[in-house]
């Protein structure tokens, strides 16, 4: 499998586990395909997504090059001239060629197929972390709770209040599980864990509670815009 068809069925898995993503990430595609080494590398060392975005482990440090001891210290080294050409797809299912196709054209006739390879890099970083963001919230979207949302505003206009003080958003929840008559309605504990779990809460000690960046994101932007909110989410 050659570099540019592994990184097109690799942007095909990650489009497929959230519909609507593949219009505007356009550039992701060339950008991969230009520099394969780092993405292989980043995906590689990607662990999670935590409070400050998406953890990678740290690489290891790569034996410094022999030209590069033997050169001069006030010498840079010779730019390498070697770019990707990005060819139209091979790919046998015609569905999927159509989309790649059409993305590799918006990148040519928009010239990003020429940024200069430092400014590839930055920004298929850039374009990869709002793509993992998205996906996490699109995740969130259909397993979080109308009263926790309700919880993250309170905590959103409120500077580490006591955890304690969420517990009548839970007996809400409690409430509207009854009134459906489902049995499985959980604990509070089990409630608030959904929220330190998914990176829209931390601890700040042992009683006070806050709302993370992330958490702030999902509830100032994401939600607003794709109407996540007490009425569209029950319980």
């Amino acid at each position: 499998m050659g570099a540019a068809e592994f990184f097109l069925r690799l942007l095909h898995t990650i489009f497929s586990d959230f519909l609507g993503a593949i219009a505007w990430p356009a550039v992701v595609l060339y950008l991969g395909v230009s520099n394969r080494g780092e993405l292989r590398s980043f995906l590689s060392r990607l662990t999670k997504i935590g409070p400050t975005g998406a953890e990678a482990v740290p690489p290891q440090l790569a034996p410094t090059p022999p030209d590069v001891l033997s050169r001069p210290a006030n010498t840079a080294a010779a730019p390498s001239s070697e770019r990707s050409e990005l060819q139209l797809s091979t790919n046998a299912d015609p569905v999927l060629a159509g989309i790649e196709n059409n993305i590799i054209r918006s990148l040519r006739e928009r010239g990003q197929d020429k940024l200069p390879p430092e400014r590839q890099k930055s920004l298929f970083i850039e374009e990869y972390a709002k793509l993992v963001l998205n996906s996490h919230f699109e995740r969130l979207k259909l397993s979080i709770f109308g009263t926790q949302i309700t919880a993250l505003r309170y905590l959103n206009g409120n500077t580490a209040p006591l955890k304690s003080t969420l517990i009548p958003f839970y007996v809400e929840h409690v409430n509207k599980v009854n009134n459906r008559s489902l049995t499985d309605q959980g604990s509070f504990e089990i409630w608030f864990r959904f929220l330190i779990d998914s990176y829209l809460v931390q601890m700040v000690d042992a009683e006070h509670c806050q709302i993370t960046d992330i958490g702030k994101k999902f509830i100032n932007e994401y939600a607003l815009v794709n109407n996540v909110n007490e009425t569209t989410r029950l319980y």
